[in-house]
């Protein structure tokens, strides 16, 4: 499964060589390099395909989710709001931004939140199943209070 994670990688990158405005290509990239645990990376390609669409929610969600994965909360806070914002009919986003309120006031269900490396673990996106990050990304025991990254 991690090979075929990689060679999308790749796929996704030859792709935006041949096509740098390709909107989808963003998108499918930043989620990739979410599952494979490289928010740096994840997040550098959500911020490349908003220089063509500043609008585009889904590239805010992933840089969001990415600033999450790097233990910049607020700062991935912020952004999810803003995809809220654009996508007002987005409920996962909607729950998922009370999920990351309540773990930051200390209340609620993510009241206990993981580590800060530990980052999005599960990816609900189209054509994929429902799958654990951290099995991509090998992260260990300590990660077991998931948060979600939806699409």
């Amino acid at each position: 499964k991690q090979r075929h994670m990689k060679d999308a990688i790749g796929w996704y990158k030859k792709a935006l060589d041949l096509k740098p405005d390709f909107g989808k290509a963003h998108t499918n990239l930043c989620r990739a390099l979410l599952i494979e645990g490289q928010f740096d990376k994840a997040s550098i390609a959500c911020r490349r395909g908003l220089r063509y669409d500043p609008g585009d929610a889904n590239l805010l969600k992933g840089l969001g989710e990415s600033f999450i994965g790097m233990g910049k909360m607020e700062e991935g806070t912020a952004v999810l709001r803003r995809a809220l914002a654009i996508n007002e009919q987005d409920e996962p986003l909607r729950a998922r931004l009370a999920e990351l309120e309540a773990s930051a006031t200390g209340s609620g269900p993510g009241a206990s939140s993981p580590p800060s490396h530990c980052g999005p673990l599960l990816l609900d996106a189209p054509r994929l199943p429902r799958t654990r990050v951290d099995e991509f990304a090998g992260l260990g025991q300590d990660c077991r209070h998931p948060t979600t990254v939806f699409w």
